[in-house]
């Protein structure tokens, strides 16, 4: 077989807001159902290995295969790859000791964790150390044509963070993300408010939990898209049987995996090839 390198996770564009004065913001993102349904074999891929990617205020990044079950829920199959002690100065590559399947249908569920402490304005999503990324590599086999998997928040939700959260002298000036939504606008009007626990809550909440994602993926021919929700996962994996509605805090690395460190110049490879449309 040949082998492919899939770039998969949030699309790089200012659509990626983290406020400041979080020490756990969670950006999501997924390769939806209906892109691996298009690009992936009947008997699906194996992922072997995977490089996790986030900039300075990444503290933790988390890959998962997500699968409906029979009663219509989405539940967690295995972890593909996590660390949670997550260093833009030590980034490695996961040599996976049991390779991970993933079916047609399935969908590829990454979660990246910050810690904006200390920073005084909004951090958006961009190529500058200072600005912020949400990525995985993941390495598997057989190679497919899809080259890109990924999506991004079309803010659908936020008119509902706007009139609950934002002060009245504030509210008018987010009108403009009806037309602009570049990383300057963006910045400007979101760094009106202080970003206080309520405010960070509810813009998570409404972004990212209950606010609709233009999903899409790619390949060297042909572009798929969709609108649709992240996924509300019931069940993560647990050797021994599923744990309903558990929040993601162990610190260990996924059974069978062992960590070897990345050779510099493929990391630079492989973010020299990313492409997202925005």
């Amino acid at each position: 077989f040949d082998a492919g390198i899939l770039t998969l996770g949030h699309s790089i564009t200012s659509r990626m807001v983290i406020p400041p004065n979080d020490a756990n913001y969670t950006i999501s993102a997924f390769c939806s159902v209906d892109c691996t349904e298009e690009y992936l074999p009947p008997d699906g891929i194996k992922i072997f290995a995977n490089v996790l990617h986030t900039h300075l205020a990444g503290t933790g990044v988390a890959l998962s295969v997500i699968r409906e079950n029979d009663n219509g829920e989405y539940q967690e199959i295995r972890p593909v790859d996590r660390n949670l002690q997550y260093d833009f100065n030590f980034q490695q590559t996961n040599h996976l000791m049991e390779e991970i399947t993933v079916l047609p249908g399935d969908i590829l569920l990454l979660r990246c964790y910050y810690n904006t402490r200390g920073r005084s304005g909004v951090t958006i999503g961009g190529e500058s150390t200072n600005e912020e990324m949400c990525l995985a590599f993941p390495v598997y086999y057989p190679r497919v044509e899809m080259n890109s998997c990924a999506s991004f928040p079309i803010f659908d939700q936020l008119l509902s963070f706007v009139l609950q959260d934002v002060p009245a002298e504030y509210q008018e000036s987010f009108a403009v993300f009806q037309n602009d939504t570049s990383g300057p606008t963006i910045q400007a009007v979101l760094n009106q408010l202080e970003w206080n626990e309520q405010q960070i809550n509810s813009f998570e909440e409404n972004v990212y939990q209950t606010g609709t994602q233009f999903a899409f993926c790619y390949s060297d021919t042909d572009f798929n898209s969709t609108l649709e929700q992240i996924p509300d996962v019931c069940c993560y994996y647990n050797p021994a049987k599923p744990v309903r509605n558990c929040t993601l805090v162990e610190t260990e690395e996924p059974d069978g995996a062992s960590m070897t460190h990345m050779n510099a110049g493929l990391l630079v490879l492989l973010l020299s090839s990313l492409v997202f449309f925005i």
